[in-house]
Parts: C-alpha cells; structure tokens; sequence
C-alpha cells in the first residue's frame, strides 16, 4: 500500500523515475500539469572529481511533495510552457526551457522554506523567511494567505508574529519593498512609470503614486504655486540645500535652452497642442503660463501654440480648456501631443474610442502623423524631473 497524500490547488509532487502514482479527483474534479524531464550530470572536470554519471537523479534535492507559491505565477509559467513546448524558432523554445527552470528553483526554494519553517519550534524564524520571499517575488500578487503557507504558519498568528518582528502588517511591508524597488529604478533608469509598476508587482500607474503619496512626508509651503523653481528653492532652504537645488535648476535651464535652439525651425513656421483625452472630455493646454504642459511646450522651448478656432478664448487663469467635438474638428496644429487619461473610464481602453472617430482621423496632424502619445504621469505633473523629461520627449519627437 503506497503512501496517500492530499494536494491542494497549489500542491504538487516530485517523482522518482521508475516511481507510480494514482491520480484521484474530488467531487469538484481536477486539472493538473503533468510535466516529464530528463537529468543529466556535468562529467566530472579532474580526477578529483570522478562523478556519477550512472546516478543523476541522486542529486536532485527535492522529491516529494512541492507547493507552487504563488500559485498564479506557476499557472503564467506553465501555461507558457504548453504553449511553446513544439515551438520550432531556437528564441521560443530558449524561453521555454529557461521558464522550466524558473519554475523549478520556486518550487526548490519553497521546500527549503517549508523545511526551514518545521525545524523551528517557535515559528519566528518564518518571519525571515517570509520576507526572503517578498524580497525575491514583490512583483508578484502576493497575499497572506500565500505567505504564511509558504512557512508554515496559521495566517492569524503570522500576521501577529510579522506585526510583532518588523512593526508592519506584511502587505504595509511588501508594498515598502515595492516602493524601494521603484525609487531605485527611477534613479538608473528612464523607464516609464507604467513599466515600473508592472515590474515591481503594482497594478497600475495610479495605484503606485498614491502609495508614494500615502508614506510621504508632509511639507506645508506658504502659498500654492504652479511654479516648480519656486518650490524647489522653498523645500531647498527647508532642508538646507539651497546650493544644490540652484544647481539643479540651471542645469534644466541650460537644458531647455540646447533644445529650444534644435527646435527652432519649427517654432518660428509650426504650431504645436497638447491634449488630454479620458473618456468624457478632452483638455487642450495652450498657456504658456499654466498648467502642467503648457509651460514647458510654449515658455521653456518657445514652441507655438493654436489657438485660432471657434469659441476658444483663453482667460489669465485657465492653464486648460475643455473642447467639444466641434470644436475639435477646427484644431488646424502641425503637431499633436496626446496624453490618455484612465481615471473617468469606465471601460477599459474607452478612453481610446476618440482615435475612431471621423473627426480626429481628419485632423492634419493625424493625416501627416504628427501625433506623439506621451505618458500621463510624466505631462500631468509639474516639477524638474517631469518636466525635463518632458524637454527630452519633445525634441526626441520633432528634433
């Protein structure tokens, strides 16, 4: 009589060769992956190494049973799996064969947890643990749930345990991770925002900047201002950087002055729009003054604004104004950048249903494709790092 063991929705188990095993459903019924491999030992590299040639399987250092944790990252890896496993391109089944051993250094690692976790009476051991795990998989969904099955702890007593060792309740403390992942890739990289979230396990954009909003620190200025140097000069002398921040501002300066030179053939013969398109409205920026865009397109690189179509009338403090179909129809600019917000969508992608219409199809801008979409979070925010980049987008569009 084998041994009987009971695997759940992330349970699986490794068979020796030559092994046999019986597969029984529940009532709900069963889908599983059934995975077969072959193992091969390096031969040995000197006479001091004589290898085992004969007996690979020897080393492999984990049968038995196996959790895939997280379970929904072990579901994309072998469903790619299946996917490419007759692929014919040598790129395809490289990607194959490297998800294969993603997937088994997981499954590896989550029995060193689960064994580390049993050979501790006490359990606190499982809170290191827990974090290894967050520290090497923060970009995936991971739940408590998840976490305290990994290490083997009821999940009331880990979140207890985990709020006792680190001060934090662990999703606080997984999303810190997450936060520390983005600083540091908006520091060595020009990813964007959207990116980044993905890659440190955020769901979107949105949902980081207000973690980042939500663990900062709160500096009260003396008045409210669109004027970023300004800012910066005030929150400088707070902290005693005062050197540094007019560094930083005539580095920008002298930025913005490089690309209004590149750019000057099409300021003096072409005009230029910024759109904000959601679902329900569409803001054009045309200040040079105010708003978010405006200042950067029309006052730091001297780019020309329309302005000339039917009932626009700009006023000293409106930084955008809202356009109708109609009177989107008569926006005659050489040049469109376009930025989506998702905020007012209902659906997903409604935001987009704009790009069908007849009447954008007709713009000149579209006709000549002279339209740049450009990242939301980069040209609806107002400081020296949105808006440098915002210096490098343009040039890089009309240079």
């Amino acid at each position: 009589m084998g041994r009987r063991m009971s695997c759940g929705q992330n349970g699986g188990f490794f068979m020796q060769p030559g092994g046999t095993a019986r597969l029984e459903a529940s009532k709900r019924g069963m889908t599983y992956y059934w995975l077969a491999f072959s193992m091969h030992r390096q031969k040995p590299n000197s006479a001091d190494d004589p290898g085992e040639e004969g007996e690979p399987y020897k080393h492999f250092p984990c049968w038995g049973a196996v959790q895939g944790v997280p379970f929904s990252l072990c579901l994309e890896w072998l469903d790619e799996m299946m996917r490419c496993r007759f692929a014919q391109k040598e790129t395809a089944a490289f990607a194959c064969q490297v998800r294969f051993q993603q997937l088994l250094l997981l499954l590896f690692q989550n029995k060193r947890l689960s064994a580390d976790s049993a050979s501790v009476p006490d359990k606190r051991g499982a809170v290191e643990r827990s974090i290894q795990h967050m520290l090497h998989y923060c970009q995936e969904m991971l739940t408590v749930e998840e976490l305290a099955r990994i290490v083997q702890v009821d999940r009331w007593r880990f979140t207890r345990l985990f709020k006792q060792a680190t001060g934090q309740l662990p999703l606080d403390f997984l999303n810190d991770v997450r936060i520390e992942r983005t600083k540091k890739m908006l520091a060595q990289t020009d990813d964007r925002l959207q990116d980044i979230a993905a890659h440190v396990g955020f769901n979107n954009e949105y949902y980081l900047y207000e973690q980042c909003r939500r663990i900062s620190h709160t500096c009260v200025l003396p008045q409210s201002s669109e004027n970023w140097r300004f800012l910066l000069r005030k929150v400088a002398d707070y902290f005693g950087r005062t050197e540094q921040a007019e560094e930083q501002i005539a580095a920008y300066e002298a930025k913005a002055q490089r690309a209004r030179r590149d750019l000057q053939g099409i300021a003096d013969k072409q005009s230029v729009a910024c759109l904000r398109i959601s679902a329900d409205h569409i803001f054009l920026y045309a200040n040079a003054e105010k708003g978010f865009s405006g200042s950067v397109l029309y006052r730091d690189l001297g780019l020309h604004p329309y302005r000339q179509y039917p009932g626009f009338t700009e006023t000293e403090h409106a930084p955008m104004v809202s356009l109708t179909r109609e009177q989107l129809a008569h926006l005659q600019a050489d040049h469109l950048f376009v930025t989506f917000d998702k905020w007012h969508t209902q659906a997903p992608g409604a935001e987009r249903d704009i790009l069908a219409d007849p009447v954008w199809s007709a713009l000149p801008a579209v006709r000549n494709q002279h339209v740049y979409e450009v990242d939301f979070l980069t040209w609806m925010n107002n400081g020296m790092i949105a808006n440098t980049k915002k210096l490098e987008q343009v040039v890089q569009a009309l240079g």
